[in-house]
Parts: C-alpha cells; sequence; structure tokens
C-alpha cells in the first residue's frame, strides 16, 4: 500500500511526475518550433507579410503554440508507452549530436 507521502493533490507521485514531464516536453517542441516559424516569417518579409501584420502574429504568437502544446500533450496520452514526445524528439537529436561531435 502507498502511504499519504507517495501522493500529490491525491495523485500518485508517479503519474503526476510524467504527467509533468509529457507536459514539458509538449511545451519545449512547441517553443522550438514557434521559434522557427517566428524566424522564417521574418526573413521571409514581403508584402503580403505586412498587410497581414496584426493577423499572422496573433495566430503564430498565440493561437498556433497553445494548439501545438495541447496537441502533443494529447497525442502522448492516448499512446500506451511512455513519452512517445521525447524518444520522438531524441530520434531526431541523436543524429545532430553525432555530427556535432565529430566536429
Amino acid at each position: 500500500m502507498t502511504n499519504e507521502t507517495d501522493r500529490i493533490y491525491g495523485y500518485p507521485r508517479k503519474t503526476v511526475i510524467l504527467e509533468a514531464c509529457r507536459l514539458s516536453y509538449a511545451i519545449a517542441i512547441a517553443g522550438a518550433v514557434t521559434l522557427l516559424a517566428g524566424l522564417g516569417r521574418y526573413w521571409a518579409d514581403s508584402e503580403i507579410l505586412r498587410s497581414a501584420e496584426p493577423f499572422t502574429s496573433v495566430i503564430l504568437l498565440v493561437v498556433f503554440p497553445i494548439a501545438l502544446i495541447l496537441s502533443l500533450y494529447i497525442y502522448d496520452r492516448r499512446h500506451e508507452e511512455d513519452l512517445v514526445i521525447a524518444d520522438a524528439v531524441l530520434y531526431v537529436i541523436q543524429p545532430i549530436i553525432r555530427l556535432l561531435k565529430r566536429v
């Protein structure tokens, strides 16, 4: 049996830590993607983008990150394995790390 010290807000400690990790991975991925999209929008500064400045800024900096965070978190919760997002991040980052070690 678990005692009261192994629970956080009535939930098992492991569950709370796992959900916090899922949420932090989703926030980090959404932040990186939003940063890349923002830089791309800045570099692709054209007349069409300038005329739609307020609308695209709100979508890019507010709506898009919130939607991406929620979708990544829900996607990870729907899978049987723990932290599917973390596995995907490691799968993408490991080749980059190998390249940097060779340089």
